[in-house]
Parts: C-alpha cells; sequence; structure tokens
C-alpha cells in the first residue's frame, strides 16, 4: 500500500500535536510542584486557589493522549520509512525534517545549506515519487 500525501500531512500533525502536549504536560506537571509546595494558610485565605487535584488528573489524562498519539506517529512512520528508502539521501532527510520534525523549508535550508526554493522543489518531486501521483498543495484529510 502506497503512502498517500495527506498520509504525510497527518504525520506532520501529529508530531505538532505530540510536540504541544508535550508542552502542556511540562507545564501542568510545573504548576502542580508549584502549587503543592504553597503554603496551606496561603490556600486557606483563597489567596492561592487549590487545583493540585485537578491538575493531576489532567496531567494523567493528557499523558494517557500523549502515548495513544505517540503509538499513531510511530506506525505511520514506519509506513512512510518504508517508502522514502528509495529516494536518495538528500531527499529523504528533507522529507524527515520537513514531517517527522515538523520543520519548515526556510530552517530545512539553513540546515542543509540550499536555497529556500530548491529544498521546496525537492521536497514536492520527492513527495511525487513516493506516492506516484503529483503534489496537491494544501493536500488534508478532508480531500481524500
Amino acid at each position: 500500500m502506497r503512502i498517500t500525501q495527506s498520509d504525510l500531512e497527518d504525520l506532520r500533525s501529529m508530531e505538532k500535536e505530540a510536540r504541544e502536549l508535550e508542552q502542556e504536560i511540562f507545564w501542568r506537571d510545573k504548576l502542580m510542584r508549584v502549587t503543592s509546595q504553597v503554603s496551606p494558610i496561603a490556600v486557606k485565605s483563597r489567596r492561592v486557589s487549590d487545583q493540585t487535584g485537578d491538575t493531576a488528573a489532567s496531567v494523567m489524562d493528557l499523558r494517557m493522549v500523549l502515548s495513544e498519539t505517540i503509538e499513531k506517529i510511530n506506525r505511520k512512520r514506519i509506513a512512510a520509512e518504508k517508502e522514502i528508502e528509495d529516494l536518495c539521501s538528500e531527499e529523504r532527510r528533507i522529507i524527515r525534517l520537513y514531517y517527522f520534525n515538523g520543520w519548515s523549508d526556510r530552517k530545512i535550508s539553513w540546515e542543509i545549506s540550499l536555497n529556500e526554493e530548491v529544498v521546496g522543489r525537492k521536497r514536492r518531486h520527492a513527495v511525487e515519487k513516493i506516492t506516484g501521483e503529483g503534489y496537491q498543495y494544501g493536500a488534508t484529510k478532508r480531500q481524500k
């Protein structure tokens, strides 16, 4: 089964979602530690709200969502890795940085010392090779 451009875009958005979840967990975990160190007098006088229980529950929920997202990402990555094996090393690197790491063409161009337009062209050409179809700008799940 060939991977489609929308599969690659899904992978890119799931990677972004996972990074955002990791950040959210980090900050909520930090909030939980800070509020647990607040004196009980401050909580009683309502200067600080006691949200430690709610924060702990939401951190656990976020961790479950994150683990499910990572499982989905890993399945899609395995499928994508099989497809990009036949690309040249530069195209593979561009595809990995763009779709797996969520980098922009500009950031990739700085990393591999190529013009941004060349990176975009190589990425589109690589997607055409992988999917066996023409590159569609702004492809999303809805366009399937």
